[in-house]
């Protein structure tokens, strides 16, 4: 599915300037504003959630494996796909930081999008395991619990379409600047002076 921004974006290209240096400028206050170098206290949430997640990835992933075989199918399923989450976080943020650079929105989209997502799933597998348990009353805390991290987590993503939203204002702010600057500069050119 293609983002309107996108679409609007690719229709805008087609008014860009013809002049090299005004499309040089207007491509490096873009890629100034997009693209973010990670350093110092930017890498320091990335290695967090790296760690945080591989901690729950081994954590849960050796218990689903080294539970009794008492323990009910059900929460070894559910125990792995905690595992997976916790792999995913931090192969995302592996990815970051090898990266080093990157576009700080759409990093925090896909981080928003993937909260919002397995706090969903497991908002989802944990009524159908205590519903399946027969052991609603002990579920409910943790449901209750699961809710308030899936609010939490819509809002983040909220609050990222936001700011996504307002970046794209900001580069079609930036065009507009550009064509008017072309426009001034090619007004302040004698009559008879043709551009090179």
């Amino acid at each position: 599915m293609t983002d309107p921004n996108d679409a609007l974006g690719e229709r805008l290209l087609g008014l860009d300037s013809p002049d090299p240096a005004i499309q040089q400028r207007h491509e490096a206050e873009l890629h100034s504003q997009w693209e973010t170098q990670l350093s110092g206290s930017r890498l320091v949430p990335f290695v967090a959630v790296g760690v945080a997640g591989l901690i729950a990835c081994l954590v849960c992933g050796s218990l689903a494996f080294t539970e009794p075989a008492t323990t009910p199918v059900a929460v070894r399923r559910l125990l792995a796909l905690f595992a997976c989450f916790g792999l995913s976080w931090t192969l995302l943020a592996t990815w970051i930081l090898t990266r080093g650079r990157g576009s700080f929105i759409s990093q925090r989209t896909l981080a928003a999008r993937m909260a919002f997502g397995f706090t969903l799933t497991t908002v989802m597998a944990l009524s159908l395991v205590s519903l399946s348990l027969g052991r609603e009353a002990a579920g409910m805390p943790i449901l209750a619990t699961g809710l308030a991290l899936l609010i939490l987590a819509a809002v983040l993503l909220t609050d990222v379409r936001i700011e996504r939203a307002e970046l794209t204002i900001r580069e079609q702010i930036l065009r507009v600047e550009s064509r008017l600057i072309e426009r001034i500069e090619a007004s302040q050119r004698p009559a008879g002076k043709k551009e090179p």
